[in-house]
């Protein structure tokens, strides 16, 4: 019997946002089966029509370069697609009798963990990373999952085949680490992480780190990742206004896709700053006579319940409620998806609604940062000035915690502390005029 290949390819069907699955297919005695791997891109499956997206039908197993760096996590598609062809090879060796669809399904159920025979622990501070990305995955935190896979992607880029002791967590390691984080190739235009990204980094292997300790997976010792945070570059980001907002309900002149992503934003700012991904996944049933309902992300088990207004009533009206979800981006099809492969469908879907809100910000004469995240500061800055209460600004945006409400009011909060400074000391160049 002989044994199978794969190779990754697109589907042919476009999903209802232009995008398309990545799969693996895999092929034994001319009958082919489909892994899908949860990543969908802007492509084409074949070759003479691939000028354009982020798939090269010409990526191999040896390159590795099936997604294009256009786009920004392709680093990290490359390795899971090749990862995946390598277990699924050896799964296939292991499985010497399996067809196609019985490879595909075993292997299925063993990253499932169905089935999976018992192994001794083993120990150490990339396992453990790796048991806590799991142990997210089993409380349904998928969207914080994925962020520790592509922290722990950074780290297992410089790893390599270094041995995972504790002893290898040394100083020199660290600074070995930090300095190719500096220096590594991130994409065709830029070279090295920014600092804002390694600072996240790090606070998260601290995190894993004292935790992989407490729970005995490494031997007490000083947390190596406790080094002196970067400084990082004061974005001075400018968002947009409420009025500025407001006057996006009034532009005229949009294609299809410009009105759907303003839409989106606009219904997100209608309900208390909504993250994308509530709005993504509002559903016709959510809508009451008189409020919305609908459960918000991240931990929160508290359902949103909000008045529907002008506002809201002004988006709805330009739908038909023929499907399950308000806006067009999401199908039934897609709840049968796992959920860590819809946080991914979710990410890939955000994408291109903020590069049409970019041709949206112009044709408007905005400036400002016009994304479907830029809003939620947008709401939150308003509702500071509206209350001057961050505990109201905490509930009505859906913050787990009040420092990321902080976080978010920091400009505001510096404004306010410039303004007490000019009451302060803004007569002393009158007196110092004087003398």
């Amino acid at each position: 019997m002989a044994h199978p290949t794969f190779k990754a390819d697109l589907k042919e069907t476009k999903r209802s946002d232009g995008t398309r699955s990545v799969r693996i297919r895999i092929t034994k005695d001319r009958v082919h089966a489909y892994y899908k791997l949860g990543i969908y891109l802007k492509g084409e499956p074949k070759k003479k029509d691939a000028r354009k997206g982020d798939w090269n039908p010409d990526g191999d197993f040896l390159k590795a370069n099936w997604v294009r760096s256009s786009n920004h996590e392709h680093a990290l598609y490359n390795e899971r697609i090749h990862k995946t062809i390598k277990e699924l090879d050896k799964y296939a060796a292991d499985h010497p009798t399996y067809s196609a669809a019985e490879i595909k399904q075993g292997y299925s159920d063993e990253k499932a963990g169905k089935h999976k025979p018992a192994e001794a622990a083993q120990k150490g501070f990339l396992a453990f990373f790796q048991e806590w990305i799991r142990r997210k995955d089993a409380m349904t935190q998928h969207g914080t999952s994925t962020v520790y896979e592509s922290t722990l992607y950074y780290l297992k880029q410089f790893w390599g085949d270094r041995p995972d002791t504790p002893e290898a967590l040394n100083p020199a390691t660290i600074s070995a680490f930090i300095h190719h984080l500096h220096t590594v190739q991130v994409n065709k235009t830029q070279v090295g992480y920014k600092a804002s990204t390694i600072n996240t980094a790090f606070r998260t292997y601290r995190t894993v780190f004292k935790n992989a300790v407490l729970e005995g997976w490494l031997p007490p010792m000083p947390n190596p990742f406790d080094v002196p945070l970067l400084p990082e570059e004061d974005k001075n980001v400018s968002y947009p206004s409420v009025d500025q907002l407001l006057s996006l309900m009034h532009l005229d002149g949009l294609t299809e896709v410009q009105r759907n992503a303003r839409n989106v934003l606009l219904m997100q700012y209608f309900l208390n700053g909504a993250r994308v991904s509530e709005v993504l996944t509002l559903r016709w049933v959510d809508l009451q006579v008189e409020r919305v309902d609908y459960q918000p992300k991240k931990r929160s088990k508290r359902r949103k319940s909000i008045a529907r207004h002008a506002g809201v009533e002004w988006v709805l009206a330009q739908y038909e409620p023929t499907g399950k979800y308000v806006f067009p981006y999401l199908t039934e099809e897609d709840d049968k998806l796992s959920g860590k492969e819809r946080v991914r469908l979710l990410q890939n879907t955000v994408s291109p609604i903020n590069k049409a809100l970019a041709r949206v910000a112009k044709k408007a004469g905005i400036t400002a940062k016009l994304t479907t995240h830029a809003q939620r500061h947008a709401f939150a800055e308003q509702l500071w000035q509206l209350t001057k209460d961050v505990r109201v600004v905490q509930e009505m945006v859906g913050h787990g915690s009040v420092q990321s409400t902080q976080h978010y009011l920091a400009r505001l909060q510096l404004t306010q502390k410039d303004s007490l400074n000019d009451s302060l000391y803004g007569s002393i160049g009158e007196t110092i005029g004087k003398q």
